[in-house]
């Protein structure tokens, strides 16, 4: 067990019931920028002090066997914290059991698609604004008069108009 924990990738850290570490493994002692006895022993807010991490530890354990999970942010990387208690239903809980996971490529990934699809949308509707409009003025002109020919084609180019508008809203 010792060997997982020492090599698990994400930040883990247990804490008893008073919110005292007792055990951390490497990732959590980098995360928090320090040695294992600068933090055992120690509350777990005093090492790392996240007010939503406090928060979910403390529900965890007001809610044992029940994970709770809240995003965090710290020096500049967002984690997605789990927190459930060692122990539970039919074990009186001896503690609460966090795992940090960094998202902050995901939370990248997804900020940059929502603008990439923001700048498509408003780059694409700029110029079909513009193509209905004047196929407004074209149906709308008295001199020279369109021909129903004319008027079905301008009728078609707004109606495709129409739909590639209602593509680019859903986006």
């Amino acid at each position: 067990l010792d060997t997982i924990l020492r090599n698990v990738a994400e930040a883990l850290v247990v804490t008893d019931m008073e919110d005292r570490i007792t055990l951390a493994n490497p990732a959590f002692m980098a995360l928090a920028n320090r040695p294992a006895e600068g933090m055992l022993g120690q509350a777990l807010v005093q090492v790392l002090p996240l007010e939503a991490l406090g928060r979910i530890v403390t529900q965890a354990r007001q809610q044992p066997a029940t994970p709770v999970t809240a995003n965090v942010v710290w020096a500049g990387r967002t984690y997605q914290a789990v927190a459930c208690t060692l122990g539970g239903r039919e074990i009186p809980p001896s503690g609460v059991v966090t795992i940090l996971h960094d998202i902050t490529s995901e939370i990248e990934a997804i900020n940059a698609r929502t603008e990439f699809i923001s700048a498509v949308a408003h780059d694409l509707r700029v110029p079909l604004t513009s193509i209905h409009g004047y196929g407004d003025l074209l149906l709308l002109a008295k001199e020279p008069p369109l021909t129903p020919e004319q008027r079905s084609y301008v009728a078609a180019i707004q109606r495709s108009v129409d739909r590639m508008a209602g593509l680019v809203r859903d986006l």
